[in-house]
């Protein structure tokens, strides 16, 4: 199994939506926003996205991998792929909102630092 990766529109990842909602995710779309997706052959199997913020900031939104391919790093590599989109944007940091435990382990274990939690969300941020 070789997995691809490549930037896809929002209207492409739509039917990954209920899956990732079941799970707190949400793939919601907006003005500078930018959508990643991993394939095995045809099917989708993993999404991940940014948005870009006022002052040049980074947000990472929008990470779900289908059930069945987690544990194979796909994320980490949709996360490489998110990072140097945003470097070459020229943001100076990039932050993200953590809805479960799991999240913020693995944004910790990738580099970034919780600034605050509140009500099982955490806020955290990394330089670029």
């Amino acid at each position: 199994m070789k997995i691809e990766y490549k930037q896809v529109e929002h209207s492409d990842i739509f039917w990954l939506n209920n899956a990732a909602k079941r799970e707190r995710v949400v793939l919601s779309d907006g003005k500078d926003h930018f959508w990643f997706a991993a394939f095995d052959g045809e099917q989708m199997v993993a999404v991940g996205g940014c948005a870009i913020l006022r002052g040049n900031v980074g947000r990472m939104k929008g990470f779900y991998v289908l059930p069945e391919y987690r544990g194979r790093r796909i994320s980490t590599a949709l996360n490489n792929l998110v990072f140097d989109f945003l470097k070459e944007k020229h943001c100076s940091c990039i932050t993200a909102y953590a809805t479960t435990k799991i999240n913020v382990f693995w944004y910790l274990k990738n580099g970034f630092t919780k600034i605050w939690e509140k009500n099982g969300i955490a806020f955290v941020k990394r330089g670029v």
